[in-house]
């Protein structure tokens, strides 16, 4: 997910605490301890944190408090959302499916944004459950009429590239939604990634 900062809009990089502070309100940060984060997790949001005991602590805070920002700020992503699962072998940074399993990969410790983009999918599949609709598909669309693009607008496509560094990913609207809210929450957004969470806020 963090790629060229300042070439693209992906969540910033996290070299240190100051960092992730920088863009976290997570009480995750101040916690000494993999254990207690994830007593956190169970606690707060009964979810279950597994395979992460024997990594930096630095690496783990920073991309579980990705994940507990989302829960805080949207708590319904606690019915799509049961356990997240540090698996190395996996060659995304992170996933997550519709059981309520999120996986982080090697490549996704201490990245904020990795947390924040799979929560952001359990989020849009909470939604679109209780909207009966597919929500990101909704929303995407909603901020593209508010900024006035056209569909098949060079600008338009150039927008969501900037979000996704990837043109198939650029045309999925569950792919641009959650690495609109990655980029805006890790501090890197466009201003589509902004009108996206501005909308999202609202609950449209």
């Amino acid at each position: 997910m963090n790629v060229m900062e300042g070439v693209l809009n992906r969540a910033k990089n996290i070299h240190n605490i100051d960092d992730l502070r920088s863009i976290s309100k997570s009480p995750v940060i101040d916690l000494d301890d993999i254990s207690s984060i994830k007593d956190r997790f169970l606690t707060l949001h009964n979810v279950v944190v597994e395979g992460f005991d024997n990594k930096e602590l630095l690496a783990v805070k920073s991309t579980l408090a990705g994940y507990d920002d989302m829960l805080t700020e949207f708590p319904e992503i606690q019915r799509t959302l049961h356990t997240i699962r540090y698996v190395g072998n996996i060659a995304s940074m992170g996933d997550w499916c519709t059981s309520g399993l999120s996986r982080v990969g090697k490549s996704g410790l201490q990245d904020y944004g990795t947390g924040v983009h799979e929560a952001a999918h359990a989020l849009d599949y909470a939604r679109s459950i209780e909207k009966g609709i597919g929500y990101s598909e909704l929303i995407v669309e909603t901020a593209r009429r508010n900024l006035g693009f056209r569909i098949n607008a060079a600008d338009y496509i150039r927008i969501r590239m900037e979000l996704t560094a990837d043109l198939a990913d650029a045309r999925d609207p569950r792919e641009v939604f959650a690495y609109a809210l990655e980029s805006h929450k890790g501090g890197c957004g466009n201003d589509f990634a902004k009108e996206i969470y501005k909308l999202l806020k609202k609950e449209v």
